[in-house]
Formats: structure tokens, C-alpha cells, sequence
């Protein structure tokens, strides 16, 4: 069974880089920390990526981990259940320009949350993510839009600061 999975996957890298080839073998990685805010839900958020699949010199595919920490509220204070966490598994699909990137992530979350109340909604949940970076200087820092939908959603306006090994090159 093993074997006939490894083959499958061979073959499927394979067939991948006969239609899609490559501008460059090289793995690729980045990593942020972004600081957020809309309205009543604050969040930060930490995540490394490794780009392993060049479509072109802007555009790659890789997978995302990330934690993300949240407050959600509303104008009399804390939403019940809040502060939350979420341990993110993320595919990435990253379309890049000279001054902005779009990310967008679909993949699977560890969510819990630090209240008592709320224990059980701790467990594994599907998650959709996206961001929008405006590029300040270079992937060093810059703003960010961001959202994410799963157990929790939230989202917001902030800031980002990382690094991604695209720019150690130029």
C-alpha cells in the first residue's frame, strides 16, 4: 500500500513538471508577523511559508503554518469565548507584484479558545485565508487586509513586518 502511494506520488511530480515546468527548483520561504484590527477584533498573527512550486517569477504555490491569536468583542466587551487561538495548515497560492500580494490559503485549523465556556469548540476545522499586502518596502514590511473564515471568522486592517528569500537576491 505504501509503495503504490509513493509510486502515485512520483508519477504525479512527474506529470506536474512536464506541464508546468519550472523557472526555478529552488524552495522559496518567507515568514511574517502581522498586527490587526477591525472594529471590535484585534489579532495577531505569526506564519512561515515555503514556496515550493514556481508558476512563474511572481506567482507560487506552498504551504502555510501559522498561529493566530484574536480578540473578538463588542461595544460592552469581550465576545464569549474570547481570546481565541488558531494553529493553521494552510495550502498558499501567492500572487505577487512589485508593490502588492494577494494570498490566498485554504487548508485545516486547531482552534481553541482560553475560556471555560467554550471548550467545546476546540478541535480541527477546515479555513479559508486571504490577505492583501500593500509592499511599503519590499516583503519587509507594509500594510495588510486580512481575513480568515473557520470556527471564528475575523479580519482587519494593520500592519506587516517578514522577510522572504525572493528579495536576498536582488
Amino acid at each position: 500500500m505504501v509503495k503504490n502511494t509513493l509510486l502515485v506520488f512520483f508519477f504525479l511530480f512527474i506529470s506536474v513538471n512536464i506541464v508546468f515546468p519550472q523557472n526555478s527548483p529552488d524552495i522559496g520561504y518567507d515568514a511574517q508577523v502581522d498586527v490587526t484590527s477591525l472594529f471590535f477584533v484585534n489579532t495577531l498573527s505569526g506564519s512561515f511559508d515555503v514556496n515550493f512550486y514556481d508558476i512563474d517569477a511572481e506567482n507560487y504555490l506552498g504551504v502555510r503554518l501559522g498561529l493566530d491569536y484574536f480578540n473578538k468583542g463588542t461595544p460592552g466587551g469581550p465576545e464569549e469565548g474570547s481570546p481565541f487561538t488558531d494553529i493553521d495548515l494552510l495550502g498558499k497560492l501567492s500572487i505577487s507584484g512589485k508593490y502588492a500580494e494577494v494570498n490566498l490559503c485554504p487548508g485545516f485549523t486547531i482552534h481553541s479558545s482560553t475560556s471555560k465556556l467554550n471548550n467545546n469548540d476546540n478541535g480541527l476545522y477546515l479555513k479559508a485565508a486571504g490577505e492583501i499586502k500593500l509592499k511599503l518596502y519590499k516583503d519587509y514590511a507594509g500594510l495588510i487586509l486580512k481575513v480568515g473564515l473557520s470556527k471564528e471568522a475575523y479580519g482587519g486592517l494593520g500592519i506587516y513586518f517578514g522577510f522572504n528569500s525572493r528579495d536576498f537576491g536582488k
